[in-house]
């Protein structure tokens, strides 16, 4: 497997793009350099705008009760705890939403090469 060159994270700078796309909305934003898991963290916290963001996770989960293999250095694993106002039946197609919408602000950002996989997995360039 080929690994694309991908700058290093900087939280800092990621928190204020975030809040910069978001505004006037502040963001309880949480960088992580390792954690079990940053879904159960964001649940954690129990908050309305709380991002969680790691470089690893020990314990990820995927749909399903699946484990998520999540090695350090290799990808970026995100949760955003929002407040549920959407109707039930509207919750299946929310995931598929959010990879949509992060996968154009990616393009909106220079990043060409990106794809989705089902539902919400980014890629850049294959990986």
């Amino acid at each position: 497997m080929i690994h694309a060159k991908i700058p290093a994270l900087q939280p800092e700078q990621l928190q204020v793009l975030l809040e910069q796309r978001l505004s006037p909305r502040k963001l309880d934003f949480h960088y992580l350099a390792s954690c079990d898991s940053t879904n159960r963290y964001c649940q954690m916290l129990g908050e309305d705008s709380s991002v969680v963001v790691s470089a690893h996770q020990t314990a990820g989960r995927g749909r399903r009760g699946r484990t998520w293999i999540s090695p350090a250095g290799t990808n970026l694993y995100a949760s955003v705890g929002l407040e549920k106002t959407l109707r039930a039946d509207g919750l299946g197609l929310l995931s598929l939403l959010v990879g949509v919408s992060v996968a154009e602000q990616l393009h909106d950002f220079g990043f060409t090469g990106v794809t989705l996989k089902w539902p919400n997995d980014i890629h850049f360039r294959g990986q």
